[in-house]
């Protein structure tokens, strides 16, 4: 008996050494694991790319809306005066019909319409939401705006109800001023990038060419305006020329569908031959793994950059991946519903051939419905009204915007209205930014149809204009891995953890077993 108590005495040591070896052996892997976490030589492509951009200044973007033209006559006009068929009115009439209970705006017709304004029998609507001052502001020799801004919304005379107004003709691309008022406006506002909203289908079908006619005067007009902002700023200006706003890309992917539904509807061997809006209202889209529909997609994105790509309001971020510096141009993204497929090849098509012909490279920024064709930055359209925060890819991304009142595109969506409150709009960027987001979406700036816009308006004046300055001083003092991230890998961290609860616990067990063996 004593003998057998004597063999059982190495075994248990034999035990006991065993789970003390494998403790220290997994609090070795753990620590080493915990070490690379917090280590960029051991980060991924995702990673790496994100700490580059972590690394260079905090951004804020806008989408700028510039589609706008009024000609200082009663008559229909671009997106500001609209001269309604039967087919409108009648829809104007349904989407009026059950309006939200917070509705703020008009619910009849007679509200909505201004019925035989002219005595020939036309009818018109205002497609404006809210409103912007009624005249072009001057501006002292610092900058500053002389006196007040004009409220008095030019009306038409025979408009009983006043629903026709903005008879102006200030409010339109081609005016250099327009577009320097709003972006003075926007360095206020301390936005750092105008995405001009970008339309044009290119030469060979022209639809949209006020995108890139308008897109030539905003250029001119920001390197004018980088001029008188350093006079102004020697004579007590609050801005330098760098405060002015930069141009990136909003690709309005809509574009992509009238072109190809003008294709379909000129080939006769289509069923949608000869009817255009039956194709774009229900044909599938292009295919954007097919080359010819590739190459088009690309052209777009250059007939934009070849207007701005070498002066000096382009906008390039500077990354340090790979231990080399790279300069990158972005493309910002609408929905991909537009097209029957997307493939994973279109972006590298495009990267690859605008980097061989500017020598920069390529950036997308876009909604979930991009991440088949490997986009670097989701944030999908609608931050107007749901707060998009950071998800996990290249460059961490959020969006916000003050609200939705679309009584301006009553015609063509049911009444929908998401009211503005300055309070929820700064809460919601905090959010954003709290999130990990590196760059930030202000949706929108002037989206006056739909009534998500920022800017100086009749009915809102600066508000959403200074607090979003507020939220851009905030944001731009940040540098580096925001607090929440760190760049800490947690698998690596949680993993080892894991498995050493799991070899303690064996251990345990084994020692428990050797003792009633004994």
């Amino acid at each position: 008996m004593s003998g057998a108590k004597e063999r059982s005495k190495p075994r248990e040591k034999v035990a006991r050494h065993a789970g003390f070896l494998a403790t220290i052996l997994l609090l070795g892997i753990f620590g080493t694991s915990a070490i690379i976490s917090f280590s960029p030589a051991f980060e991924n492509e995702i990673e790496r790319f994100q700490r580059a951009v972590y690394n260079t200044e905090r951004t804020i973007f806008t989408t700028y809306f510039y589609w706008y033209r009024s000609t200082g006559m009663l008559e229909a006009t671009q997106q500001v005066i609209n001269e309604l068929s039967p087919d409108e009115v009648s829809a104007i009439s349904n989407n009026l019909a059950v309006p939200p209970a917070d509705w703020p705006g008009p619910t009849t017709l007679d509200g909505v319409i201004s019925f035989n304004a002219t005595g020939d029998g036309k009818n018109y609507s205002n497609q404006l939401s809210h409103h912007p001052p009624s005249s072009e502001p001057s501006y002292n020799s610092s900058g500053h705006v002389i006196g007040e801004l004009n409220r008095s919304l030019p009306k038409y005379e025979n408009d009983a109800n006043d629903i026709i107004v903005n008879i102006s003709n200030w409010l339109d691309w081609m005016n250099p001023g327009w577009h320097e008022w709003e972006m003075r406006s926007m360095m206020r506002a301390g936005i750092d990038v105008a995405m001009p909203v970008y339309w044009w289908t290119g030469p060979e079908t022209n639809f949209g060419q006020w995108a890139h006619d308008g897109l030539i005067v905003l250029n001119d007009t920001l390197t004018s305006l980088r001029g008188k902002v350093a006079s102004e700023q020697t004579l007590g200006g609050d801005y330098s020329p760098e405060d002015v706003p930069r141009i990136s890309m909003f690709y309005d992917t809509t574009l992509m569908k009238q072109l190809w539904a003008h294709n379909v509807s000129n080939d006769n061997t289509s069923a949608y031959y000869g009817n255009y809006l039956k194709a774009f209202n229900d044909g599938p889209g292009a295919d954007l793994t097919n080359p010819y529909w590739e190459h088009q997609f690309y052209l777009r994105i250059i007939e934009f950059y070849d207007v701005i790509v070498n002066g000096e309001n382009l906008f390039t971020v500077t990354l340090n991946v790979n231990g080399v510096e790279e300069e990158y141009c972005v493309a910002w993204l609408y929905g991909a519903g537009w097209f029957s497929k997307i493939g994973p090849d279109v972006f590298n098509y495009c990267r690859e051939h605008f980097e061989t012909r500017y020598g920069k490279k390529l950036l997308f920024v876009g909604g979930s419905d991009w991440r088949e064709a490997g986009v670097d930055g989701v944030c999908g359209w609608g931050a107007c009204c749901n707060v998009r925060t950071a998800e996990y890819s290249r460059i961490p991304v959020g969006g916000h915007g003050p609200g939705y009142y679309n009584l301006g595109a009553i015609e063509v969506q049911g009444a929908s209205y998401i009211s503005r409150d300055v309070n929820r709009y700064k809460k919601g960027f905090q959010e954003a930014i709290s999130s990990g987001a590196a760059w930030l979406h202000v949706e929108t700036w002037n989206e006056l149809l739909e009534g998500t816009d920022i800017c100086w308006s009749q009915q809102h004046g600066y508000a959403f204009i200074d607090a979003t300055r507020e939220i851009a001083d905030m944001f731009h003092a940040m540098s580096g891995f925001p607090p929440a991230i760190q760049g800490v890998n947690f698998f690596l961290v949680l993993a080892p953890l894991g498995i050493l609860g799991a070899l303690i616990s064996l251990a345990v067990v084994m020692q428990r077993k050797s003792r009633t063996l004994g």
